[in-house]
């Protein structure tokens, strides 16, 4: 779960607009940042609409369109609202109207009032994270009544990153990280929407997002960019003495961990990428990261070569895909805490043995007899396997 947080200390240490968006990172669960998916399941009541003020404690809310709740949300509404007088909080209702996406919840008394997990809206109504143009979405982009809440979220945020100068600070820092919870189908959308803004740090957020989103045309995008996406100089990074990584590539090792697709043409394109020695360290550990994730006989087979990688993380990634598909672990996924591992299955190569040598993190001491345990175990299995990786599906 993405933490609470107060963005607005950071806010002084952003100098432009432009840069930020080239460097913002992907994964932002370590900046206590919120992507749709969370938004979505936090929020009860989620609507765009300008706050103009207020007085006794309310604020007075004109509704423009209804992202979660119901339809007849609006248009007119009143939020509680109490000065913090902390954290330098705003002490007064806004002076100016403030066009946002703004998120929101029915007290027990019926009234209405700022979602309590999120704190930049009750502490600052005035300058919100999520401020938006006001007026109809950008040409092209839409969404319809029975679409998912985040994926409206994700339209309305698109819009305001093609439509704006005012890009809302949440995108600022979270880049692509901000579309996560989205379906294959839903991100894709979103991707095709921000690929044909004239800004090209925008259209990278697109790509980057088609590319975690794991479909055909994310993994295509991915087979023939991988090298020159992270090599892509951060626009205005050497205007920013704090930021090391000049290049793409880190954002890029954050959308390839998003991956969920198990497919053939998935583990064919990690394995260019994790063998590769030309690209970056940093994206070839995702790389095999996720084919650990998968630990199918196909991904197995191809994450083999790697067990002797000079990088230590790789090579437990690739022991521990031996260990997961031997005892018959189901696919794992990052975003589920403690990876959703289970140990439980009954599989046709689980023994006593190959649960004691388990692998999945860093080994420690018993580094050395453990991995010589799992190369003789796939010097014994690696025909078998092979086979079944072969029978398996190619699509």
């Amino acid at each position: 779960m993405f933490k609470r947080m107060n963005l607005r200390p950071l806010l002084p240490s952003i100098a432009v607009v432009g840069f930020i968006l080239g460097s913002a990172s992907s994964g932002s669960a370590q900046d206590g940042l919120f992507s749709v998916g969370n938004l979505d399941t936090l929020s009860q009541l989620i609507v765009v609409g300008t706050i103009n003020g207020g007085a006794d404690g309310q604020l007075s809310l004109t509704v423009d369109r209804v992202i979660k709740g119901p339809a007849s949300l609006g248009p007119n509404l009143s939020v509680a609202w109490m000065p913090r007088h902390s954290n330098e909080c705003d002490t007064a209702p806004p002076a100016a109207s403030i066009h946002a996406i703004w998120f929101l919840e029915k007290a027990s008394d019926g009234s209405i009032e700022f979602a309590r997990f999120m704190n930049s809206q009750p502490c600052h109504p005035s300058s919100p994270d999520y401020v938006t143009p006001a007026g109809p979405l950008n040409g092209g982009f839409f969404y319809g009544s029975s679409d998912r809440p985040r994926y409206k979220l994700a339209v309305e945020l698109a819009s305001a990153l093609v439509n704006s100068t005012t890009v809302p600070v949440v995108i600022q820092h979270c880049g692509p990280g901000i579309f996560i919870g989205l379906s294959t189908t839903e991100a894709e959308g979103i991707a095709e929407l921000l690929e044909g803004a004239s800004d090209e740090r925008v259209r990278m957020i697109g790509q980057l997002t088609m590319i975690r989103a794991g479909g055909p045309a994310g993994l295509e995008l991915l087979a023939s960019r991988f090298l020159s996406l992270a090599q892509t100089p951060l626009v205005g990074a050497a205007s920013n003495p704090e930021n090391s990584v000049a290049t793409y590539k880190w954002q890029l090792a954050q959308a390839i961990s998003g991956i969920r697709s198990t497919s053939a043409r998935t583990i064919v394109v990690l394995t260019q990428i994790a063998t590769n020695k030309d690209q970056d360290l940093l994206v070839r550990r995702a790389a095999s990261r996720v084919l650990r994730n998968i630990h199918s006989a196909q991904a197995v087979v191809a994450i083999a070569p790697l067990v002797d990688d000079p990088d230590p993380l790789i090579s437990t990634y690739a022991l521990s895909a031996f260990a997961c598909y031997a005892n018959a672990v189901p696919v794992l996924d990052d975003t589920v805490p403690g990876q959703n591992l289970n140990l439980n299955r009954e599989g046709p190569l689980k023994s006593k043995d190959t649960l004691a040598h388990f692998v999945i993190g860093p080994m420690g001491s018993d580094a050395p007899e453990k991995k010589a345990y799992w190369q003789h175990w796939w010097e014994n299995h690696e025909s078998s396997i092979q086979q079944a990786a072969y029978a398996a599906p190619t699509q």
